[in-house]
């Protein structure tokens, strides 16, 4: 195994829990090879391929689009079919819109094994629970794909800055197919969970129970987001070849974006099923 990644195989070993955690916060992400069977992955990729199109079928039953003046603006709340329409827009389809589309199904089935449970109770070694925020996304870097179902590229970022810096949390991101060479993939800078927090000058306060109690200085966010090389050396940018099977792990406070070179010519579709708890500390 290559410096950042652990072989999945080895999850029932002592030192594989240790290592894990301390990637996690001293590098920001681990990659677990092999950590799901080729097979799972080819069969919610093809639940993914239909539920996008039974989507869209619905969206166009219920005579729902999103005006191209309004493709970039945040989403406006109507609720329903105008909803999915946004989303999908986004190249986007939430658990919540998939488990209706296929009763009895989850795309966090993709990590229900028993060793993900074991690596999750010994991570938060508290209670956990799956995040709204999870959701599949489909990437393409043609412009005709623009906001037809596809997503471009997204800048450097954290996700707490846009979803639950009150609740720490793992990404488990899924390629649902090699990434990285011809297809799109995510880099990452090499930082540790402490140094983002305090670039960002996060503020916890004392006990945070939503977003609206934590304090994340907004011109940080902005100088993270657009002038990163401004402030991070760009050197510590990592960009990992995954194969399918393979999962990037990474937590809300882990810096990273797209990866996209011109020879990356395929279209994208990933997981990505986030994990929280109650707690807004890095565990342990």
């Amino acid at each position: 195994m290559e410096m950042h990644e652990l072989d999945m195989r080895e999850a029932s070993l002592p030192y594989f829990h240790h290592n894990l955690k301390s990637m996690l916060a001293e590098s920001g992400f681990a990659i677990l090879r092999g950590a799901v069977s080729e097979a799972r992955i080819a069969r919610y990729h093809q639940m993914l391929d239909d539920t996008y199109n039974r989507l869209n079928q619905y969206v166009k039953n219920q005579g729902v689009s999103i005006a191209p003046e309004d493709y970039a603006k945040p989403y406006n709340g109507k609720g329903g079919a105008h909803e999915i329409a946004f989303r999908l827009n986004l190249g986007q389809i939430p658990d919540k819109f998939f488990t209706v589309a296929n009763p009895g199904f989850s795309m966090y089935d993709v990590i229900g094994d028993m060793r993900f449970g074991v690596l999750l109770m010994n991570f938060f070694q508290r209670p956990y629970f799956p995040s709204p925020a999870g959701h599949a996304r489909r990437v393409s870097f043609d412009e005709e794909d623009k906001y037809k179902n596809f997503a471009g590229p997204i800048r450097l970022h954290v996700d707490a800055t846009h979803h639950t810096p009150h609740q720490f949390g793992l990404n488990f991101w899924t390629p649902l197919g090699p990434c990285g060479e011809t297809a799109p993939g995510l880099q990452l800078l090499v930082v540790g969970y402490r140094e983002v927090v305090d670039f960002l000058k996060v503020d916890f306060g004392k006990s945070p129970r939503s977003k609206d109690d934590v304090y994340i200085n907004q011109e940080r966010i902005n100088a993270l987001e657009y002038n990163a090389f401004e402030n991070f050396d760009e050197d510590l940018l990592y960009r990992p070849r995954m194969n399918v099977g393979d999962v990037l792990l990474f937590h809300n406070w882990s810096i990273h974006g797209t990866y996209k070179t011109p020879e990356m010519t395929e279209k994208r579709m990933s997981l990505e099923l986030r994990v929280n708890c109650n707690s807004f500390t890095f565990p342990g």
